[in-house]
């Protein structure tokens, strides 16, 4: 469900940094992020009978960080990986 939303965004923010980079000369990186969403738009509409990731099942990842790296780095003043990742037993 989080697809419908974050995809979008993602191709906005995308969109906004390709543009700025136009506007700044360039033109490499503008046409690598065009070339990559069009190449990302072909692949779902190629692939849309075939959705694999409905058929597997739901497991859990294990070792994965459920924190916010960002915020603990810039408000908490974290600056080691120590610090982030502390376990605390």
């Amino acid at each position: 469900h989080e697809l419908f939303w974050k995809i979008p965004f993602r191709f906005l923010l995308d969109a906004i940094s390709a543009w700025k980079n136009l506007m700044a000369g360039q033109l490499p990186y503008f046409r690598a992020v065009a070339k990559a969403h069009f190449a990302f738009l072909i692949w779902i509409l190629a692939h849309k009978k075939s959705n694999h990731s409905r058929n597997m099942q739901k497991r859990t990842i294990v070792g994965m960080y459920k924190g916010c790296i960002v915020w603990e780095h810039f408000v908490l003043k974290k600056k080691s990986f120590k610090e982030i990742f502390h376990q605390t037993a």
